[in-house]
């Protein structure tokens, strides 16, 4: 997800706005538009970067194209509370989503590395202008709940 930290005006509460939402697999970009939730697809790719411990992911989205080159360090710990947030997101024919979600996962693991952005669209320069280049933590078991209403 590409999103924008905002605050819901009446109660202050943190809601940030989605900018677009992508998914990995046509099946799921699909289903998504059959119940108007905007989502775009984005293509990854997962692989050992010869000589090292590091890996490499690569993630095109649209004409962006990030790729992050490192590795898990340290101990992994165990997840004690959930992390939910809150998003609003525009559907298609102009609806407005909200959505919820709570990640559960089990285990967490700090990462170290390198992302680098490339491409011309909005969303790559976006992400050049901004100082924050932070990948991680690996998150593993458990499990995730996004809740869409209007």
């Amino acid at each position: 997800m590409w999103a924008v930290a905002a605050t819901e005006q009446e109660t202050g509460a943190r809601r940030d706005v989605l900018v677009d939402f992508f998914g990995v697999g046509g099946g799921l970009v699909q289903a998504a538009g059959n119940t108007k939730v905007k989502l775009s697809e984005a293509q990854s790719s997962v692989s050992k970067v010869p000589g090292t411990d590091n890996e490499l992911y690569e993630v095109r989205i649209g004409k962006t194209r990030l790729t992050w080159n490192g590795r898990a360090v340290g101990d992994s710990t165990r997840v004690e509370q959930p992390i939910q947030e809150s998003w609003l997101g525009k559907g298609t024919s102009g609806m407005v989503w909200g959505v919820d979600v709570t990640f559960t996962p089990e285990w967490s693991r700090p990462l170290v590395g390198v992302l680098s952005v490339e491409g011309k669209d909005d969303l790559a320069k976006a992400l050049k202008a901004s100082p924050i280049r932070f990948v991680g933590p690996r998150y593993y078991g458990g499990k995730g709940e996004l809740r869409f209403s209007r």
